[in-house]
C-alpha cells in the first residue's frame, strides 16, 4: 500500500483532473464528464477520491439505489497502477455502502478484473453483452419526441418490474432531453422503453420480448442510422435476438459480479443497460 495515501469523497473542483485519470486508466479520449456528474447526481456521495497531498491518483464511484450499490468505475491513473490504489477505493466503497446498510454489491468488469474482485468476495453471476448498431455521429432526428409527462410513467413502471429504485437516475436521463425516449404500450398501460442517451441505447426495460420490438423499431424509424451501443444481459436471450435482427452485432463481452444475496430477478427485463456502472 502507498505509504501517505487518503481516501475521501471526490470534490466538485476535481472533476477535470478527474476526467483525465478516467481517460488515462481507460485508454478513451472522448470525456467521461457525463459519468463524473451523473453519478453524483443520483448518489451524491458516490465518488471517492485517492489522493497523496493534493495529488489525485485515482477514484472510484459506488452508486447506492434502494438496497444495492452499482461499483464502478474504479480508475487508478497508470503510473500509479499496481501499488495497491485501486483494492484501497474499492473497499472504500464496499465499506461505505455497508455503513448505509447495503448488503448486495453489483458491478461489470472486464474479464482481466475478475481476480481483484474475487479477492473481495465478488463472484460472477452472468455476463454483459455489448452490441453495436450504426457509424460514428450523434443525432437523434427532432420530430421523434415524447411528452414530458410521460416521464412520471417510465419512472413508475420501471420500479414497477425491476424494483431496482433508479428514479433519480431515469429523472436524470429524462431531464437531459425528452425526445431521447420511447414507450411502448398495451392499451393505455407502459410495457416498455428505452431511453438513448449519449450514443448508448438503455436503459430499456420490457415486460415481453414483443414490447421491446416495438419500442425498438419505433427508435430506429427515428434514428439517423449513428452508432449506438448498447449493454445487454447475458442471460436476457431475447434481447439478444431481437436485437441482431435490426443489425446490432456483438462487439465484447464483460462479466457482471455479484457480492451479496440477490437473485436478480429483473436481469431477465432489462434489455438494455444504462452503462456499466449503474445498471
Amino acid at each position: 500500500m502507498l505509504e501517505n495515501l487518503d481516501i475521501d469523497c471526490l470534490r466538485v473542483s476535481e472533476f477535470k483532473h478527474a476526467d483525465l485519470v478516467l481517460r488515462r486508466a481507460f485508454s478513451v479520449s472522448s470525456s467521461r464528464w457525463s459519468t463524473l456528474e451523473r453519478n453524483l447526481r443520483v448518489d451524491e456521495k458516490a465518488w471517492a477520491a485517492a489522493r497523496v497531498g493534493d495529488r489525485l491518483l485515482g477514484l472510484g464511484s459506488g452508486v447506492v439505489m434502494a438496497d444495492r450499490c452499482h461499483v464502478g468505475p474504479i480508475a487508478v491513473d497508470p503510473p500509479m497502477q499496481r501499488q495497491g490504489i485501486g483494492g484501497a477505493l474499492l473497499n472504500h466503497v464496499l465499506r461505505r455502502g455497508q455503513a448505509i446498510g447495503v448488503d448486495c454489491f453489483s458491478l461489470d468488469a472486464a474479464p482481466s478484473a475478475r481476480s481483484l474482485y474475487e479477492e473481495f468476495g465478488f463472484i460472477q453471476t452472468d455476463t454483459v453483452e455489448v452490441m453495436s448498431l450504426g457509424g460514428a455521429a450523434r443525432h437523434i432526428v427532432s420530430d421523434c419526441r415524447v411528452d414530458p409527462r410521460v416521464a412520471s410513467e417510465i419512472v413508475e413502471y420501471d420500479e414497477q418490474l425491476t424494483g431496482l429504485g433508479r428514479s433519480r437516475l431515469l429523472t436524470h436521463y429524462l431531464d437531459q432531453d425528452g425526445s431521447r425516449a420511447f414507450v411502448a404500450r398495451q392499451g393505455i398501460r407502459v410495457d416498455g422503453y428505452c431511453l438513448i442517451q449519449g450514443g448508448v441505447l438503455g436503459p430499456c426495460v420490457a415486460g415481453s420480448r414483443d414490447s421491446f420490438v416495438g419500442v425498438l423499431r419505433r427508435l430506429l424509424d427515428c434514428h439517423d442510422g449513428s452508432k449506438l451501443t448498447v449493454f445487454v444481459p447475458g442471460r436476457n436471450d431475447d434481447a439478444q435476438t431481437a436485437l441482431a435482427s435490426h443489425g446490432f452485432v456483438h462487439t465484447g463481452q464483460l462479466i457482471h459480479m455479484l457480492r451479496g444475496s440477490s437473485p436478480e430477478r429483473e436481469r431477465q427485463q432489462i434489455y438494455g443497460q444504462s452503462s456499466t456502472a449503474v445498471g
